[in-house]
């Protein structure tokens, strides 16, 4: 079991590709903003690169609904997730 300092020890270590996985896996079934935010642990400024980013080559997918602004994970975040999680399944085999 990890203590808090190994915790937080995983969490500075992230790659831009744990945070891209945890954000289209956070919003699988939709998820707004603050929650994104939130459940990344990443900061708003850093939110936003990471939104356009994903928005622009097509791994998530936005929708407005009564005022707030929802993302899901599209067909191609989803594809992303697969093969995020069988390479990681690859690189934990010892």
């Amino acid at each position: 079991m990890l203590s808090q300092t190994g915790l937080s020890e995983l969490r500075k270590n992230r790659s831009h590709f744990d945070i891209i996985a945890m954000m289209l896996e956070n919003s699988k079934s939709g998820a707004a903003t603050y929650s994104l935010v939130k459940h990344t642990n990443i900061s708003f400024s850093q939110f936003k690169k990471y939104i356009f980013t994903l928005q622009s080559i097509g791994l998530l997918e936005t929708r407005e609904e009564e005022g707030r602004r929802y993302y899901r994970a599209s067909d191609k975040g989803l594809e992303y997730l697969r093969k995020y999680y069988a390479l990681q399944r690859i690189l934990t085999l010892r």
